[in-house]
């Protein structure tokens, strides 16, 4: 198993629940979103910036719940919607390079008949992620 599989792995082992722990196979000491783009784009305005977050996590959980219901009923397009929709969301929020390639993967099994297993699997690491995400706006906006 190469190392990003291996990650990947580890990653879908834990829970939302143990963000820190999570991420700190990353090397990322327990942070999933990096604010670099954020901040860019709300040229020092953080009104702006909180109110993107909000709709941040106003957003994935719906998605999330969403994509988990597309996959037994094999409903591909709902799936690839919300992997299109999610592609800027994770890139402006910081946190693209963790889920990419799995969304990429994700996208190619759909376009064809698929294992409903795998495609859930994949899925798992991206939720994983996403919760710790909102998780994480969920704690900067409430300070």
């Amino acid at each position: 198993m190469n190392a990003i599989a291996s990650a990947q792995y580890a990653a879908m082992t834990y829970t939302a629940a143990s963000t820190e722990n999570h991420f700190d196979i990353f090397g990322l000491n327990g942070n999933v979103l990096c604010f670099d783009y954020l901040d860019k784009a709300a040229q020092g305005d953080e009104e702006f910036k909180q109110e993107v977050l909000l709709q941040f996590i106003r957003q994935v959980p719906s998605s999330m719940e969403k994509m988990e219901k597309a996959i037994p009923q094999k409903d591909s397009s709902t799936i690839k919607r919300i992997l299109h929709e999610l592609k800027t969301t994770v890139y402006v929020m910081g946190f693209g390079n963790l889920v990419m390639p799995t969304m990429k993967k994700m996208d190619a099994l759909v376009s064809a008949p698929y294992d409903n297993r795998l495609v859930y699997t994949l899925f798992q690491y991206i939720r994983v992620t996403c919760d710790a995400a909102v998780e994480e706006a969920r704690l900067y906006v409430s300070h």
